[in-house]
């Protein structure tokens, strides 16, 4: 059995300071969440995150003006309606929070739309997030002006701001997570603390699903930190309960106050992912993007048109060897953290193991699912900041070092602020999408997934826009009925006299057409049928898009089928 002193020796202690003193570091957090929520909103994003903004035709309806009016929907209208299409699974409690976000902003009387909320709401949250995790590093024993320094790095680092300043939906979930952390911190996974931290780790999981990548590694942590008695059973058993409680018993009342009120509804609800088959496999270029995917959370080395490392080997080959060598230099980084946590008898430690397990665990999803996709890489990167801290400056760490730390704040701080710089700077996309919703107006907008397109929610309630995958995934990916559909679709428009766009679909080669729906989606024959449609459409608008290439709008001259023109017929002279 282990001695409980070898553990509490393994566990740093947190520089000491006078409560009552101005620089306390309780009343430092306060103030960088003060500094940071302004900062963070001020310098929103003007271009932003589609899965953010897919949310608000079910938050709000838009009354064409003058004047332009927002009309709030139904509080679970999210739950109701748009289960699937907004992939409620991913991120349960974001489409209630924002809602009596937008609630608060109609009731305080400022305008705008449900955006305005959401920017708000991540904003405050993430700068929350960044005031316990100073605490947390502070706690863990790291010096508080390097604290200070390592919490700049974090709240500049790419995909941090991409959380504090866009529409995201991760940036609710971090408060949570990294108060989940400093219980452990605090109290060592020892009595009530165990229960409090499941029921924060279930309230960031049930916000955003990944942050329940925490739950197996504090398990297992616990485990391996301290002897496996039967009081860390039960601590566990305590901790696993109250996460399984909240998870489960939010996730039951809202659906069932949603309408659905069958047992075998609610298992299909919680456990059916629309999505399933369609995204995440192993692929073995994944092991070489999910370090540069991770590299990308610190420093904005990929084009903002990033296709793949294929396709970027073959026009850029310099920035691809740029990228791989940046990489390199950040795992090294990491992996020096490791050892001198290695060397000081620290893994052991609840907090610094179980963010480890932790971060191997987030990269493993991001390597099944998306290196390259920056909500998740989010979570890495914070626990990647959190094990630097503590490892540059433990007693084993030398000034060496401490300065090599600096450093690299530096380096990422410094590319932070170009993204400010950015987010502040006319968009582009929003001026796209302005220009889209002057010519389709009230008529059929048939796309892909495209920012542009994202972007028309911002002045239309989005009942004429069809983005195909979601077309897709609604109809169970059933290739005979995604096409009969979406013929009908065409043809009862062309019958009305409403005309049917297509934007940022034919631009794509055979192969790239073939990869996104016949194998993806797995709607064979479907990349021919688009080509069809293609012939029988005439190009009217071109529109810029990142990295200087163009998305195309056609209209569609295609005759409607005698079938569905008699019937047409039929139906208006009954």
């Amino acid at each position: 059995m282990r001695s409980p002193v070898a553990f509490t020796e393994n566990h740093p202690k947190p520089p000491q300071q006078g409560s009552a003193s101005f620089l306390a570091p309780k009343y430092v957090a306060a103030l960088l969440v003060l500094i940071l929520s302004v900062t963070f909103y001020e310098f929103r994003s003007s271009v932003f995150i589609g899965d953010g903004l897919r949310h608000l035709p079910a938050l709000r309806t838009i009354t064409e003006g003058p004047p332009i009016a927002f009309h709030p929907k139904s509080w679970l209208e999210v739950y109701r309606y748009n289960y699937d299409r907004v992939v409620v699974h991913h991120h349960f409690l974001f489409g209630l929070t924002i809602r009596a976000a937008f609630a608060l902003q109609q009731a305080l009387g400022i305008g705008g739309d449900a955006i305005v909320a959401m920017q708000a709401v991540n904003a405050f949250s993430a700068a929350v997030a960044a005031g316990l995790f100073f605490l947390l590093v502070v706690r863990l024993g790291v010096p508080i002006g390097i604290s200070l320094a390592v919490v700049t790095g974090v709240c500049l680092s790419p995909a941090y701001l991409v959380a504090a300043t866009n529409v995201t939906e991760v940036a609710l979930a971090l408060p949570f997570f990294l108060g989940t952390f400093l219980v452990l911190a605090d109290r060592e996974f020892l009595g009530y603390s165990a229960g409090l931290a499941g029921i924060l780790v279930g309230l960031a999981t049930i916000t955003y699903l990944l942050a329940g990548s925490l739950v197996p590694c504090i398990a297992i942590a616990a485990i391996v930190s301290r002897s496996p008695s039967r009081s860390t059973i039960e601590r566990l058993f305590l901790f696993l309960s109250a996460f399984t409680l909240v998870v489960l018993g939010i996730w039951v009342v809202v659906l069932y106050l949603s309408g659905v009120h069958s047992s075998a509804d609610l298992v299909t609800a919680i456990l059916k992912f629309p999505e399933q088959g369609t995204y995440g496999r192993f692929k073995l270029g994944s092991l070489i993007g999910t370090p540069i995917g991770l590299t990308q959370a610190f420093f904005q080395i990929l084009p903002d048109d990033f296709r793949g490392l294929r396709y970027l080997y073959h026009q850029t080959p310099v920035l691809v060897l740029f990228a791989g060598m940046l990489s390199l230099i950040t795992c090294a980084f990491l992996a020096r953290a490791i050892y001198l946590l290695s060397k000081g008898r620290m893994l052991r430690n609840l907090v610094l193991l179980s963010s480890l397990l932790t971060f191997l665990l987030v990269e493993a999803v991001c390597l099944w699912w998306d290196p390259y996709y920056l909500k998740l890489q989010v979570f890495a990167l914070i626990l990647f900041w959190l094990t630097v801290a503590v490892g540059f400056t433990n007693s084993q760490a030398g000034k060496a070092d401490r300065w090599f730390l600096l450093l690299f704040v530096i380096a990422v701080a410094a590319g932070g602020l170009k993204v400010l710089n950015t987010n502040i700077e006319p968009s582009q996309t929003n001026r796209n999408a302005q220009q889209l919703h002057a010519i389709v107006g009230e008529g059929v907008l048939i796309t892909g997934w495209s920012s542009d397109v994202a972007h028309l929610w911002l002045y239309s309630n989005g009942d004429n826009i069809i983005p195909l995958p979601d077309f897709a995934l609604a109809r169970n990916l059933q290739p005979s009925r995604v096409e009969a559909d979406l013929k009908a679709i065409i043809d009862k428009a062309s019958a009305n006299g409403t005309k049917v766009y297509f934007y940022a679909l034919f631009e794509a080669n055979d192969e790239e057409l073939t990869n996104a729906y016949d194998i993806r989606f797995k709607l064979s024959g479907f990349a021919s049928y688009l080509r069809s449609l293609q012939q029988d459409a005439r190009p009217v608008g071109r529109f810029v898009q990142p990295g200087g290439h163009w998305s195309v709008l056609y209209l569609y001259n295609g005759k409607v089928s005698q079938s569905r023109l008699g019937q047409a017929e039929n139906s208006q002279v009954n």
